[in-house]
């Protein structure tokens, strides 16, 4: 799904704007919000998932940041940014523990 995301962004970004239609496979239903919201919920699971070593988990603050010995590319990160602008566009509340200068 990232990857077809990806394509999106790169061929049509004005496609992001569309309404999003979340299908989970063998899982029969009308998407009234929950569907989306728990789409959302374990993409970000994964993205701030330490194993990946993207971000970095502060104890202190219980905030996560950027992990400056992160391999992945700045194009890795862009896609989270555009991943989470969808959440907030498309209504979806996630937990989420970041500093409050990212949004700024």
């Amino acid at each position: 799904a990232l990857v077809e995301l990806e394509v999106v962004v790169m061929e049509n970004p004005h496609d992001l704007k569309k309404q999003l239609v979340v299908e989970f496979d063998s899982e029969v239903g009308v998407d009234e919000g929950g569907l989306s919201k728990e789409f959302f919920q374990l993409i970000v699971e994964e993205m701030f998932n330490p194993d990946y070593g993207m971000f970095i988990y502060d104890t202190e603050s219980h905030t996560f940041w950027f992990n400056p010995t992160s391999f992945e590319s700045d194009a890795q990160f862009t896609l989270i940014g555009i991943i989470l602008g969808l959440a907030i566009y498309n209504n979806v509340i996630l937990n989420l523990n970041l500093p409050s200068v990212i949004y700024r």
